[in-house]
C-alpha cells in the first residue's frame, strides 16, 4: 500500500511539475513576443533613449534580465549593462535568428558553458532564456533574450512534494492502522 501512495506522489508532482513549467512558458513567451513587437519601430527608428527606458522598465516588471541583440546576436542593449557588444549564442537565440522561429523557450543550469555569460547576475542555480523575433518592416531586426531565475518556481514544487508525501504518508499510515 505504501508503494502505491508513493507511485501517486510521484505521478501527481510529475503532473504539477509539467503544468507549472508549462504555464511559466507560455507566460515568458507571451510577456516577450509582446515586448518584441512594442519594441520594434523603437528599435529601428534606433530610438536608443526610448528604448533603453522601455526595456529597463519591462526588466523590472517581469523580475529578470533582457539583451537586445541584432541579426548577428550582437548585444545591442543589456539592462544589466555588462554584455553590451558581447556575442549571445544560446540555443534559444539560434533558434530564433538562424531557424526563423518567432519564440523559443529553456530552462539551464548555470554550469552548462552557454548559460553562463547572460545568466551572469540573475540570481538562481537555474535560468529560463526566452527569445522571441523582433520583426521591422523590412524583416527581421534581431532577438529579444528574456532571462529569469527558476529556483522559486523549483523550490515551489518541492516544497508541493514534500506536502504531498506528509499527507499521503499520514493517510497510509492511518489506513493500516
Amino acid at each position: 500500500m505504501g508503494v502505491s501512495f508513493g507511485v501517486m506522489v510521484v505521478l501527481l508532482s510529475g503532473m504539477v511539475s509539467e503544468h507549472l513549467y508549462s504555464q511559466r512558458i507560455r507566460q515568458d513567451s507571451f510577456s516577450v513576443e509582446k515586448l518584441a513587437t512594442g519594441i520594434a519601430p523603437l528599435y529601428q527608428s534606433a530610438a536608443a533613449d526610448s528604448l533603453t527606458e522601455e526595456l529597463n522598465e519591462a526588466a523590472g516588471e517581469l523580475g529578470g534580465r533582457l539583451l537586445l541583440l541584432d541579426v548577428n546576436g550582437k548585444v545591442q542593449l543589456d539592462t544589466y549593462a555588462t554584455l553590451n557588444g558581447a556575442r549571445v549564442q544560446t540555443p534559444e537565440v539560434l533558434s530564433v535568428l538562424m531557424e526563423g522561429q518567432s519564440a523559443a523557450y529553456g530552462v539551464h543550469s548555470l554550469g552548462e558553458d552557454h548559460a553562463e555569460a547572460p545568466a551572469s547576475g540573475v540570481a538562481g542555480s537555474q535560468v529560463a532564456y526566452c527569445a522571441a523575433l523582433v520583426m521591422g518592416t523590412r524583416g527581421p531586426l534581431g532577438a529579444l533574450l528574456y532571462v529569469s531565475s527558476t529556483d522559486e518556481m523549483v523550490a515551489s514544487l518541492e516544497q508541493f512534494q514534500m506536502r504531498a508525501l506528509t499527507v499521503l504518508g499520514g493517510t497510509a499510515l492511518v489506513v493500516l492502522i
